[in-house]
């Protein structure tokens, strides 16, 4: 499963129980995977600008990365390699 979104954080609005749901999926075999966001980038600071909104782009990626550092340990659940560039500042967090 590949979620990809700025900040994917309506998924655990959305969803009771996201994580629980997640690490069962990796249990049985699934592969999961999220690109979001780089908090601290460039391009999300500038997309911030003109969003304009209390609770900030970077707060929302910052919610989700948190979230996905809790369910870390289970096994096909792990953390990737981050990148940014001007079309895709994001970070792939790979679960294996």
């Amino acid at each position: 499963m590949t979620f990809a979104g700025y900040t994917n954080y309506f998924l655990r609005l959305e969803q009771a129980r996201f994580g629980t749901a997640l690490r069962r999926k990796a249990a049985g075999g699934c592969r999961v995977r999220f690109l979001v966001g780089e908090p601290d980038s460039e391009a999300t600071r500038s997309r911030e600008e003109d969003e304009g909104v209390a609770l900030t782009l970077s707060t929302r990626i910052r919610v989700t990365l948190a979230e996905l550092e809790k369910i870390r340990d289970q096994p096909g659940i792990g953390r990737g390699s981050a990148r940014d560039t001007p079309t895709c500042p994001c970070s792939a967090s790979t679960m294996t």
